[in-house]
């Protein structure tokens, strides 16, 4: 019986990416960045992507600074002390 290799949930993000468009992207060549193989000065934009892929995956919203902003202005602090919504 042939057992199934267990896949990380990071390996799963890594596979829905179009490695050879990033690489094209970053480097200007379709083959200088692979799922494994990821040069250190690409790393933290790599990281910084499969973070954004994971946030989106597990339904999370991402917003920009001026966004927050106006979430927060959004917040009556009154009502939730007070045991509002």
């Amino acid at each position: 019986m042939l057992r199934k290799k267990t896949i990380s949930a990071e390996e799963k993000l890594k596979n829905l990416l179009n490695w050879g468009a990033i690489s094209n992207h970053l480097t200007g060549g379709n083959d200088r960045i692979r799922k494994n193989r990821i040069p250190k000065v690409h790393q933290e934009e790599i990281n910084l992507l499969l973070k954004y892929i994971s946030m989106w995956a597990e339904g999370k919203e991402l917003l920009l600074p001026s966004e927050i902003e106006d979430k927060i202005a959004q917040i009556d602090l009154k009502t939730m002390i007070l045991g509002g919504k």
